[in-house]
């Protein structure tokens, strides 16, 4: 899509004003065009993106991933895992569970519910149920990062070193520039020696 303004008269006393107008018009139009682009990349696109040198295309990738990935399974489940996530984010973390409990029992095949119950059982310190769900994730969507790192993350709090390496560096396959898993790589391979 492309804006469309009338002509303006360019007089000598706006010019200056006539012209930021038109810079400020062609950055929207630009930002708009780069936001479209994202809206109609599809998976793959993105996860390619996330390879990429550039920092902002790196985040831009990321946020859209995630909108893909709540936005997967429809207009209702997205509702109930954004609604699971505020009371996560309350730390109401029982209420989260059930939602999100709930959630894959309705829609057994949305990753995103299962990787918000593996998030939720995590940060009530239960790691192996949280492994059962971030493994069921990635069974549904082998793409998912954020399921790759949570894995990680629960056999790292279990001293399964070794194992969460190779779900660390699986998230770093996927985003190669993301400090985190490195980290914990570290964290890791610390423990064992």
């Amino acid at each position: 899509m492309i804006l469309r303004l009338p002509r303006a008269r360019f007089e000598k006393n706006n010019t200056i004003s006539s012209c930021k107008t038109l810079f400020i018009i062609y950055l929207l139009q630009y930002c708009y065009q780069n936001l479209l682009r994202y809206l109609k990349m599809n998976e793959k696109e993105l996860l390619q993106d996330l390879l990429s040198k550039e920092s902002a295309l790196r985040q831009n990738a990321t946020r859209a991933l995630w909108d893909l990935w709540f936005s997967q399974a429809g207009e209702e489940a997205e509702f109930r895992v954004r609604e699971g996530t505020q009371f996560m984010d309350g730390q109401q973390y029982q209420k989260a569970q059930e939602v999100f409990e709930n959630l894959v029992m309705d829609f057994p095949n949305f990753a995103e519910a299962h990787n918000k119950l593996a998030t939720v059982l995590y940060m009530q310190k239960k790691y192996s149920p949280a492994i059962k769900e971030c493994e069921i994730t990635l069974k549904l969507n082998a793409s998912h990062f954020g399921a790759w790192n949570g894995h990680g993350l629960c056999l790292f709090q279990l001293a399964r070193y070794p194992e969460a390496i190779k779900s660390f560096q699986a998230a770093l396959a996927l985003q190669p520039y993301a400090e985190f898993n490195k980290v914990y790589i570290a964290k890791c391979r610390g423990q064992l020696n």
